[in-house]
């Protein structure tokens, strides 16, 4: 029953929007020995901005909420995605969300649609199939930033990116990082 409702959704959806693709994309969730431990990174998604403006946004939140520091990710000409390794509530992320317009408003209310109940940052081009599309740009500096972070989530960016971000105690001990294929469309 389930499915049947989720391939009318899509289908629907579709034919306003074109043809459904399948990117691969990392949550920001890091997980916990139970449900209550489980904490969010903040994840960050811009379209149509300037590289400035995102270098505005996160300057304002390293002031404003002491935010340690940010990796920047361009995914494409005037689109940047930022990850902050600190770990988060969820209502924390959101609360952090409301101050940033600049930031995708489908990107804002993705856990509310997705069943994850998560953000997603893409990995892929559109179509899933290079991941080539999306480059390290810069570290964003902060003099703040004594939270615990996400140690699964370093060693991915370590990996993925060939970065070197080395562990340091405020890392915690998980490894697992959950990444997806979801669907979403391809506009005209």
């Amino acid at each position: 029953m389930i499915i049947k409702i989720m391939k009318w959704d899509i289908v629907a959806y579709a034919r306003r929007h074109k043809q459904p693709v399948f990117p691969t994309g990392v949550f920001s969730r890091v997980r916990g020995k139970s449900k209550k431990e489980e904490r969010e990174l903040l994840f960050l998604d811009y379209d149509n901005v300037n590289e400035e403006d995102v270098r505005s946004d996160i300057a304002f939140l390293q002031k404003m909420f002491k935010l340690g520091g940010c990796y920047l990710f361009q995914s494409s000409e005037r689109s940047y995605h930022v990850i902050c390794l600190e770990k988060y509530t969820y209502r924390k992320i959101v609360q952090l969300h409301e101050y940033l317009e600049a930031v995708d408003s489908h990107f804002k209310q993705g856990p509310r649609y997705n069943r994850f109940g998560s953000w997603v940052l893409r990995l892929t081009d559109k179509e899933g199939l290079t991941t080539e599309s999306i480059k390290y740009i810069d570290y964003i500096y902060s003099n703040y930033g004594c939270r615990e972070k996400s140690n699964a989530h370093r060693l991915w960016l370590n990996w993925h990116y060939k970065l070197d971000i080395p562990k340091t105690k405020e890392y915690d001990n998980c490894k697992q990082i959950d990444i997806t294929t979801y669907i979403t469309f391809k506009k005209g």
